[in-house]
């Protein structure tokens, strides 16, 4: 199994740990693959690559399934890069795409309405799409709700901005979310296998 931008390793070593598969992680940060071969240490079945998408590479036919968490918004090429995945892929295998729609803010986008969906299209792969939106939308609150009751403030420089400031100290953290303030902006979450 692949997992495209693994960050820590913690869904590799879960997997590995839930079914026994041979798991390998890809991700761009050094720190996180570094992370993640530590958390590893003395498991062969988990393996971990620091690589760019679209420039990295594995033999084909390498992989029964490849599964993307929330990191297909960082590919250049889409299109080329679901080719590629299709690649790595035994006949019969799988890809399982988690991707959160933010490229198009309309209350009716649907599930076939969203950059990667065009891509699965155009790279000419079928594709079935599950609408996540509302558990997304409830997972985001529920964030808010917790970081209120720590009683840290939130805070967003405008409705444009993706940063937001959590804490009350004279160099809050930073994360890179409008959705503590904004939940409205959420649109929709879309699953393709």
């Amino acid at each position: 199994m692949l997992d495209l931008g693994c960050g820590n390793g913690g869904i590799c070593e879960y997997i590995h740990q839930q079914t026994g598969a041979v798991v390998y992680g890809l991700d761009y940060s050094d720190a996180a693959i570094r992370y993640a071969r530590k958390r590893a240490a003395g498991c062969a079945a988990l393996r971990f690559d620091v690589g760019v998408f679209g420039q990295w590479d594995y033999p084909p036919a390498s992989f029964d399934v490849a599964l993307s968490v929330d990191t297909m918004y960082f590919v250049d090429d889409t299109e080329a890069f679901i080719r590629q995945i299709y690649g790595w892929l035994k006949d019969g295998g799988a890809l399982g795409v988690m991707y959160g729609c933010y490229d198009k803010i309309e209350p009716d986008i649907g599930r076939d309405v969203n950059s990667l969906a065009t891509a699965f299209r155009a790279a000419d792969y079928t594709y079935d799409a599950i609408d996540y939106t509302e558990s997304h939308y409830n997972l985001m609150k529920r964030k808010r709700m917790t970081i209120e009751r720590q009683g840290w403030r939130t805070s967003s420089g405008g409705r444009d901005s993706d940063t937001s400031a959590i804490g009350s100290s004279p160099n809050p953290l930073r994360i890179r979310t409008r959705h503590l303030k904004n939940l409205h902006d959420i649109t929709h979450g879309i699953c393709i296998f």
